[in-house]
């Protein structure tokens, strides 16, 4: 037993992934994010910021906010641990649904804790911050808010005004971090949490890796669809960059309109042209309503704060609507909308439609919901309104797990001997090295253990390596025929011979199990096992993997 210990702590160690995470794509959203806002708010930036809001009251800041280092540094500072739960969207769920779990009492909370003192001594950190059962859309709100707040505080106070700032910026680069990792491909598909994730942390950092450069089809709620990508990707494809990018620029704009109106002078006009583009309200109603207490989801479906609505859901199927503005065809523009589950909410006509992204009318406000799809049958706007269009996304959505990493197996069957048949069975863990090879394919190293075999108080344990040689035709679900070989010891008295252990049989196809990036194989076998006397007989296992 302590040597299957022992493997079992020496693959968990093996198999532990490090997502890649390029820092510099953080610093340089936070970096070009800031500095636009900056010119917009004409504030002078040079070793140090100087805030002018009016002749009596200004700020002035080292560019060095917190421990040596400026927004983009912090931004990618902050990026910290990539296999984070609170880094991933819930997949399948929508931007409302995502928010519904952060109530206005956690927000209360973490803001009276946060709130006392501030971050010039250097002792706060992310995951005090961090809910334990967080995702990334709530995590960046939640840490936006209190970015906010601080600058707010900065504004009103003029005593603690510049500590104030300072905190409002730290809050915001860790803000950044989450908002960016929300426009990443693989963080938006990758089903983080699940129950086997521990299982299999290989397949999860392959799934990543293959979605990041797959990318994934998207829609945000001002009804703009784009392809975006992921990690090491994000100067590759224009319109991916320019989303990203948009929303860091936009949460900073939020963030220096609440300075700038608690501070009780006139935001500048780039400023203020932007508040005007995003509410009729007058600036001071409009940083009210952002700064009031309540749950999450109401930012998002009431407020409608400019950020939030950038966010991107994973879309398999719009409506694309065609609108003209001022009355003038050539300004013509089209808006998306979101397909929901709903009959009479989507095209009938679509055939294997990934349902997931098919959300609930549950799950989208009132507003994302097209009008026209509410009036009418969705087969008459599509035949005689020209204006009215049905798109398909086709994406793949499940990543195939890979043989690769941890494996679990058990397995049982007849042995046949000489006192006539008994029975056995096996639990293994193991490491699958590779999916194919050459002529060879799912070849591993597994720890077997076997109680009972054909003995009661028989235990044997021992190592073995195999692989499958592919079939050259298709015979499903057969994939390849299955070669092992190894040996065993006996552990319990009076059964401790040794020996050689080799079997042959099939391999079937993986199968997976859909919720999750885990797959089974199956094993069917025969086995010899060279002991005081040969123990042989048919086996079935299955591998989870």
């Amino acid at each position: 037993m302590r040597i299957l210990a022992a493997v079992v702590s020496w693959l968990a160690i093996f198999i532990t992934p490090v997502f890649a995470w390029e820092k510099a794509e953080h610093y340089q959203l936070g970096d070009s994010a800031l500095a636009w806002v900056l010119r917009d708010c004409r504030v002078s930036a040079g070793d140090s910021l100087l805030f002018n809001f009016n002749s009596n009251f200004s700020i002035k800041l080292d560019r060095q906010f917190w421990d040596n280092q400026d927004f983009g540094g912090l931004c990618a500072s902050f990026s910290g641990n990539d296999r984070s739960r609170s880094r991933f969207h819930e997949r399948g769920r929508s931007v409302l649904r995502q928010l519904k779990p952060l109530q206005a009492e956690v927000i209360d909370e973490v803001w009276t804790e946060h709130s006392i003192g501030s971050l010039t001594g250097g002792d706060a950190s992310v995951s005090s911050v961090v809910q334990p059962r967080g995702n990334v859309i709530a995590t960046y709100l939640l840490h936006h808010l209190i970015a906010l707040r601080f600058a707010e505080r900065a504004g009103k106070d003029r005593k603690t005004s510049e500590d104030a700032l300072r905190s409002a910026l730290i809050y915001e680069a860790m803000a950044q971090t989450y908002l960016a990792d929300a426009f990443s491909s693989g963080h938006l598909l990758l089903p983080f949490g699940d129950p086997f994730y521990g299982l299999h942390a290989r397949n999860n950092q392959k799934a990543h890796d293959f979605y990041r450069s797959e990318g994934v089809f998207v829609l945000n709620s001002k009804g703009e669809v784009w392809q975006t990508f992921g990690d090491k990707l994000l100067n590759w494809y224009a319109p991916s960059y320019e989303h990203v990018l948009e929303a860091c620029v936009t949460s900073l704009r939020e963030l220096f309109f609440v300075l700038c109106v608690s501070a009780g002078g006139e935001p500048p006009d780039s400023l203020k042209r932007w508040g005007r583009s995003i509410s009729r309200e007058r600036p001071d109603r409009i940083v009210e309503s952002w700064l009031t207490l309540r749950n999450g989801e109401e930012y998002y479906a009431d407020v409608r704060m400019p950020t939030l609505l950038l966010l991107p859901m994973p879309v398999s199927a719009t409506w694309s609507v065609r609108n003209a503005e001022d009355g003038n065809p050539r300004n013509n523009h089209r808006k998306h909308f979101p397909q929901l589950r709903e009959d009479g909410f989507h095209d009938p006509g679509l055939e294997n439609i990934i349902r997931r992204f098919l959300y609930g009318k549950e799950d989208v406000p009132n507003w994302l919901v097209s009008d026209l799809a509410s009036k009418d049958s969705p087969e008459k706007l599509i035949r005689e309104n020209p204006d009215f269009a049905s798109v398909r996304f086709v994406q793949q959505s499940d990543f195939p797990p890979s043989y690769v990493g941890l494996l679990a197996s058990s397995g049982g069957g007849a042995v046949l001997g000489r006192k006539g048949k008994g029975s056995g069975l096996s639990f293994g863990l193991g490491y699958g090295l590779t999916d194919d090879f050459l002529l060879f394919n799912k070849i591993s190293v597994e720890a077997v253990l076997m109680p009972g075999l054909d003995e009661p108080r028989r235990l044997l344990l021992g190592p073995s390596f195999g692989l499958g040689i592919k079939l050259p035709f298709r015979f499903d679900p057969v994939e390849a025929v299955r070669i092992e070989k190894g040996y065993v010891w006996g552990l319990r008295a009076p059964y401790q011979a040794g020996g050689l252990k080799f079997a042959l049989g099939l391999g079937s196809r993986t199968v997976p199990l859909g919720f999750t990036y885990s797959g089974l194989t199956f094993r069917l076998k025969y086995q010899w096992i060279w002991l005081e006397q040969t123990k042989q007989g048919a086996f079935l296992e299955v591998v989870l993997h």
